[in-house]
């Protein structure tokens, strides 16, 4: 199986080596979704991230020297605009937790087929995370592989969007990302869990507002940019699961714009 002309200048182009494509060409599920894509790729210089779905997607890769990490970033963004279990746009979810499952289960999908990427191409690497955050202790770092690994042997003969949900759910609901978040802007300190929730509370009810009006200090945003680490850690505390504000148990507390309950 050989890349096309095409797909091959495309992927020059973002910053893949000769040698790289030769590696996606020996790696049939990565070159099967290559074959299917048919969106936009760019280079980007905030990290790589997918926008949109299908023949709609833009995947943006951020160069990086190790051709290894770029072609483990080229199969998680990939499933992000091709795979099965991709949240859909936010306004069809009816309140918070349906929506963070949602994207924490198309987040599981990606990170599923970036560990057998891995797998094939012998990267010993994967699975070390150099931030998270997990029932309100900070650490250095997680080895999330032996997780993962558990997960599979778990969910074996079980159907796929099971396993991908627990990873959503088990795994990645408590990763920090490393870089700033193209989209949200968090700056790696929510973890993706609190970024899913927080981006369904700021848009769905009047917090800021209410926040912005209740403290002098405030400057709370949707994004959170040019935001006080104080009031960062506050939306921390209100964005994460284990805190009463969140979801149906606080759905007394926070009131959507349409005048529902979140």
């Amino acid at each position: 199986m050989a890349l096309s002309q095409a797909m091959r200048e495309k992927l020059l182009s973002i910053g893949f080596s000769e040698n790289a494509l030769s590696q996606i060409e020996s790696y049939s599920p990565l070159m099967t979704d290559l074959e299917n894509y048919s969106g936009t790729f760019s280079v980007s210089s905030q990290g790589s991230y997918t926008i949109g779905r299908k023949e709609n997607a833009h995947i943006f890769i951020q160069p990086n020297a190790d051709m290894s990490s770029m072609i483990l970033t080229l199969t998680h963004e990939l499933r992000h605009a091709m795979g099965s279990y991709q949240a859909n746009d936010e306004n069809t979810y009816p309140n918070i937790n349906e929506y963070v499952s949602a994207y924490l289960l198309g987040e599981g999908e990606a990170l599923y087929a970036e560990y057998n990427a891995a797998k094939f191409f012998g990267i010993s690497a994967f699975g070390n995370t150099s931030a998270m955050h997990k029932d309100w202790v900070d650490v250095n770092a997680w080895n999330f592989k032996p997780t993962l690994d558990s997960l599979i042997r778990q969910y074996a003969g079980k159907p796929n969007f099971q396993l991908c949900q627990a990873i959503g759910d088990q795994i990645v609901r408590y990763l920090i990302p490393s870089t700033d978040h193209p989209i949200s802007g968090e700056q790696g300190f929510l973890t993706y869990g609190e970024q899913y929730a927080w981006r369904y509370i700021s848009q769905h009810s009047s917090v800021i507002q209410e926040y912005n009006n209740t403290f002098a200090d405030g400057s709370l945003n949707p994004t959170l940019t040019d935001t006080t680490d104080r009031d960062r850690y506050r939306v921390k505390t209100l964005a994460n699961t284990k805190n009463h504000f969140f979801g149906t148990a606080g759905s007394d507390v926070l009131i959507n714009k349409a005048g529902g309950l979140l």
